[in-house]
């Protein structure tokens, strides 16, 4: 393997072999990941919209911040259409948190606990 481009924060990759070796296309392709599961969805939605409150993003600010469209944004925010590992790693680092930290529900941290207590006592 050899680096062959770096663009910001992503880098290109390349297979170096030997001459005598033939590397097909076909092996190279990258395989088809399993799309987030409804509840993974709608975790990472509810952590989302905490996230946004305890930082004070509404879904353009956030996007803006994040250099991303705010439909993506929307897509994480609502639970619904596609999402891409990118996306959610700029959204993670502008709030402060890891990706993984997305998908755990709320009332981890002191003042998520604060915020739920509020929000069922206006119930």
């Amino acid at each position: 393997m050899q680096v062959v481009g770096v663009q910001g924060s992503q880098v290109r990759l390349g297979v170096v072999a030997p001459a005598g070796f033939c590397i097909l296309r076909a092996e190279l392709r990258p395989r088809a990941t399993e799309p987030l599961t409804e509840g993974a969805r709608q975790a990472l939605a509810r952590k989302l919209k905490m996230l946004m409150f305890i930082n004070r993003h509404s879904t353009q600010s956030l996007a803006a911040a994040a250099g991303l469209a705010p439909a993506r944004v929307l897509a994480a925010e609502s639970g619904v259409g596609q999402l891409m590992l990118g996306d959610l790693e700029k959204i993670a680092r502008v709030l402060g948190v890891k990706v993984m930290d997305l998908f755990l529900s709320p009332g981890r941290s002191a003042t998520e606990r604060v915020i739920l207590a509020l929000l069922e006592g206006c119930r």
